[in-house]
C-alpha cells in the first residue's frame, strides 16, 4: 500500500503566496475597472452639463435677437433738411416776399413789410441774409444793385437825403462796394432804415422816393449783383 506524498511546508507556502497574488491581481483589475467607469461617468456628466449650458445660451441669444428694439425712425424733418441742398440755379420767376431764396451758400429773404416814412414820402425795405456755411464769409453788394418799381410801371428813384454826420448825400455811396461779414450759420439784416436813410452803413441800403400810388397793388424789387443774387425779382404785395 502506497502512501500519498505529503506536501512540504515550502510548497504550501509558495502555493499560498501565489494564491494571494492571484487574488490581488483580480482585485486590482476590478478596482481599475471601477475607476475607469467612474471617470467615464464624470466625463459624461460634464458633457451633459456643458450641453445644457450651451442650450441656455443659445435660447437667451435667440430671445435677445427677437426682443431687440427696432432702430428709431429718423426724424422726417431731418430727412427733408438733408435731402434739400442749396439750389444750383437762381429762380427765373418772381419770388413772393417772405420766401427765402437760397443760392451759392447764401439765403436771402425780403421782408413783406415796407419801411414807410409818410412825412418825407420815402420808403424802403428790409433784407435778411443768412450764411448757410459753417465758416465766416463776406457778402458783397452795392446800393445800386437794388432797384424798385410797381405793377403800374412806376419806377422809384433812390432818395439822396443822408441825415447822418459825415454823409452829405447817398449818391456817393450808391456804387460803393460793401463787404458785410456774416458768421457761419448766422443771419444779418440789411436795411434801408426808416426815418433816416441808411445808405452809408455797411449793412444799409438807400431809401426810395415816394409816394406809392393807392392804385398800386405790388412793389417789385430787382436784385442785380447783390451778393450772388443776380437777376432775381421779388414781389411785395401791398
Amino acid at each position: 500500500m502506497q502512501t500519498k506524498p505529503t506536501k512540504s511546508p515550502y510548497v504550501i507556502f509558495v502555493t499560498i503566496i501565489l494564491s494571494l497574488s492571484l487574488l490581488n491581481s483580480c482585485s486590482f483589475i476590478q478596482d481599475n475597472s471601477n475607476d475607469e467607469v467612474q471617470e467615464l461617468r464624470e466625463q459624461v456628466n460634464q458633457m451633459e452639463t456643458q450641453n445644457a449650458l450651451l442650450e441656455v445660451q443659445i435660447t437667451n441669444s435667440s430671445n435677445e435677437v427677437m426682443d431687440a428694439p427696432s432702430p428709431p425712425e429718423e426724424d422726417p424733418q431731418v430727412q427733408i433738411t438733408l435731402s434739400t441742398p442749396t439750389p444750383e440755379s437762381l429762380p427765373v420767376d418772381p419770388i413772393p416776399a417772405g420766401v427765402p431764396i437760397m443760392y451759392d451758400g447764401w439765403s436771402m429773404t425780403v421782408s413783406p413789410e415796407l419801411n414807410i416814412n409818410s412825412y418825407d414820402n420815402i420808403w424802403g425795405i428790409d433784407i435778411y441774409v443768412r450764411n448757410l456755411g459753417e465758416t465766416n464769409r463776406i457778402f458783397r453788394f452795392t446800393n445800386a444793385g437794388i432797384t424798385s418799381s410797381d405793377n403800374l410801371g412806376n419806377q422809384y428813384e433812390m432818395s439822396p437825403i443822408c441825415p447822418y454826420i459825415g454823409c452829405d448825400s447817398c449818391v456817393e455811396y450808391y456804387y460803393l462796394v460793401k463787404n458785410l461779414e456774416i458768421e457761419g450759420e448766422e443771419s444779418k439784416l440789411i436795411s434801408s432804415g426808416t426815418s433816416g436813410n441808411a445808405c452809408q452803413h455797411t449793412d444799409g441800403i438807400n431809401l426810395f422816393k415816394g409816394p406809392i400810388p393807392l392804385e398800386a397793388s405790388q412793389i417789385i424789387i430787382m436784385f442785380d449783383d447783390f451778393g450772388p443774387f443776380d437777376g432775381v425779382e421779388v414781389v411785395i404785395d401791398l
